[in-house]
């Protein structure tokens, strides 16, 4: 991995091990992560200066409720900028299916203002 996409530089990195913090540099390359204490002579398509911040895997939120609003904010950007990068939902008894009519036409009212048809009872 000689050619960085991204080349996060200086943070304190919890690489959620739950092991202690320390100051290293993340590389991005492709699909793939690369961690070490000097990854800053390696050319890198962008870099960002991560001194005195902390970098972190991303987030898992066990309990979200975005089932209609991913719909509607598909990149989800108030998410990933919180760092969460994984969202579990449904588990409460709520999700975007199935539905049953009234259920449905209870989404679509609630949603009426978000311009979301939803027309489906399924995932399929």
């Amino acid at each position: 991995m000689d050619e960085l996409d991204v080349l996060i530089g200086g943070g304190t990195v919890f690489d959620g091990t739950g092991g202690p913090p320390r100051t290293a540099d993340v590389g991005i390359a492709g699909d793939r992560l690369c961690f070490g204490d000097s990854l800053g002579s390696r050319r890198a398509g962008r870099r960002i200066d991560a001194a005195g911040k902390f970098v972190t895997p991303g987030f898992i939120d066990i309990h979200g409720h975005s089932d209609a609003s991913s719909l509607i904010v598909p990149d989800a950007a108030c998410r990933l900028t919180a760092g969460v990068t994984t969202e579990i939902m449904g588990n409460c008894g709520g999700s975007a299916f199935p539905l049953g009519e009234a259920m449905r036409a209870r989404r679509q009212e609630q949603y009426a203002n978000q311009d979301l048809d939803i027309s489906w009872h399924d995932m399929a």
